[in-house]
């Protein structure tokens, strides 16, 4: 009877992985079709700007939204920076963004993190990572983002499969993209504008933005 307990429990476990990857599978798809039929920033800066007074509301819900396909969010950021003051567009989009890693991390976590489980007691590797992931869980997402060319998807998908606490994770997201959205938003500005200062130091941002993880792996892997 017990046996039989534990196998419907991981039957169950697999069921709710697969419909992860298959949820996974057609965001990647709809990716592909929305691009096929000309998505871009223009027609989304048109989009939301034409719903004008609510339009706040509208892009927020629309960084929502691209928890479900693989839409980088600095385009909605380059795209609000284009269209709110300069204030309005970063609170605007660190809102959108806070909850769509919310969402993704709880996503994962509900469908994905009891087969996790699982594998792990198979794994010594996966699980010592799981460990290690949830010991130093501020510190390694702060630092993923602030290296911004990785994908957010995988980094909120690789959250909710981990143990971590959803607090660590949300605190260290909120503040890793901080930096990343002043750089994308001064970018703009600046392209907009051409104010050329705005441009080099948000190109300097970035660089630096990006160095400090590599700086940190290189002087990790001296001391291991």
């Amino acid at each position: 009877l017990m046996l039989s307990k534990k196998r419907k429990k991981l039957d169950v476990a697999k069921i709710k992985f697969f419909i992860l990857l298959a949820i996974i599978a057609v965001a990647i798809i709809l990716s592909i079709y929305l691009r096929s039929r000309g998505f871009s920033t223009t027609n989304l800066k048109d989009k939301i700007l034409s719903y004008k007074t609510t339009a706040p509301i509208v892009y927020i819900l629309l960084y929502v939204f691209s928890s479900l396909i693989p839409v980088p969010f600095m385009a909605f950021t380059f795209v609000g920076a284009l269209i709110f003051k300069t204030l309005d567009v970063f609170i605007y989009s660190l809102a959108g963004n806070v909850l769509f890693m919310a969402i993704m991390f709880y996503m994962a976590r509900f469908l994905g993190r009891d087969y996790v489980t699982r594998w792990e007691q198979a794994n010594e590797k996966i699980k010592q990572l799981d460990v290690k992931l949830e010991k130093d869980a501020f510190r390694d997402i702060l630092l993923l983002r602030f290296f911004f060319i990785i994908p957010s998807e995988i980094i909120n998908l690789l959250a909710g499969l981990s143990k971590m606490k959803f607090k660590d994770f949300i605190y260290a997201s909120s503040a890793g993209i901080i930096p990343g959205l002043i750089i994308a938003i001064l970018f703009t500005k600046g392209v907009a504008t051409h104010n050329f200062f705005y441009i080099y130091i948000s190109v300097i941002w970035a660089i630096i933005l990006l160095a400090i993880p590599l700086i940190y792996i290189i002087k990790l892997r001296k001391i291991l």
